[in-house]
């Protein structure tokens, strides 16, 4: 609050000393008080502007309507949106981004997918920061044709899918049970020259593990060793789970005790190579 206070002196000063602030200024008040959730400030900050006569840009506008979706008031972030459209301000592909985070954030991704269409025909495209937070969406609601559709809008745009999409893809088709789907987008990540990281191989691990292939989760698993990967404690779980499903107890223990270094000499420990234990990889063993 230190920061906000001194914030407010500068634009006293301004004022006392006959300085008409510009829109630079309000900017800066309107998104240090969003920020720290004052959004009454804010607005009452944003609807002074008129006053001295400054007109709000796309970022002043941006930075209330991520307020107010942080705020979980929707209704008055799209409200805002049609204001600044209505008053000549383009929405910019940050507005996109803000809304359909925060329409995701409320579990609305019909609405953020229609959202992104909407302001793709007035030609502002969502990235694909953006479009990743949809097909998580999706991902997680377990519909998957939606978020291939969301991916696939990407590609038509030119804008290459990167390595999170993949990752939420990979995940996404391991839970529903399509590891056929997963190693296809997999092989196609690498295809493409993305290098496949911790989440990617942990997707992969506990979908296989899941389904009782327990040798392709470890070729996966070396397979991430050899490129310099370290497992987390996730990934070990999914690993240590999968052979108990297979009856191999002492294989599980064996595994638990190399990963997380418990019990084992500090000289014959590769640190580096070691995962702190936690509640689920303890819960697993002892099933």
């Amino acid at each position: 609050m230190g920061n906000v206070r001194r914030v407010f002196e500068l634009y006293s000063d301004l004022l006392w000393n006959g300085l008409h602030p510009d829109v630079v200024t309000f900017a800066n008040l309107v998104d240090v008080l969003c920020k720290v959730g004052d959004l009454k400030a804010a607005r009452n900050c944003f609807v002074y502007m008129d006053k001295f006569g400054v007109f709000p840009n796309s970022y002043v506008y941006n930075c209330l309507i991520d307020g107010y979706c942080k705020a979980g008031d929707l209704v008055e972030a799209m409200r805002l949106r049609v204001e600044m459209e209505r008053n000549g301000v383009s929405g910019d592909v940050f507005t996109c981004s803000i809304l359909v985070k925060g329409l995701c954030d409320l579990g609305r991704f019909e609405e953020a997918k229609d959202l992104m269409e909407e302001m793709g025909k007035a030609g502002v495209f969502a990235n694909v920061v953006t479009c990743n937070v949809v097909i998580d969406g999706y991902c997680k609601m377990g519909d998957m044709e939606k978020a291939i559709e969301v991916c696939s809008q990407l590609t038509e745009r030119k804008i290459e899918p990167n390595v999170i999409t993949f990752s939420t893809l990979i995940d996404g088709f391991c839970k529903k049970g399509n590891i056929k789907a997963a190693m296809g987008l997999y092989t196609e990540m690498v295809i493409k020259g993305l290098v496949p990281d911790v989440v990617t191989y942990t997707a992969l691990i506990d979908g296989h593990c899941k389904v009782g292939n327990n040798k392709e989760a470890f070729e996966l698993h070396k397979e991430m060793l050899d490129a310099g990967l370290t497992p987390n404690a996730l990934t070990v779980t999914c690993l240590i789970d999968g052979l108990l499903k297979d009856g191999r107890t002492y294989r599980a223990i064996k595994l638990f005790l190399e990963k997380t270094g418990v019990g084992c000499p500090g000289s014959k420990m590769d640190h580096s190579r070691l995962c702190s234990p936690n509640d689920v990889m303890y819960a697993a063993l002892i099933q």
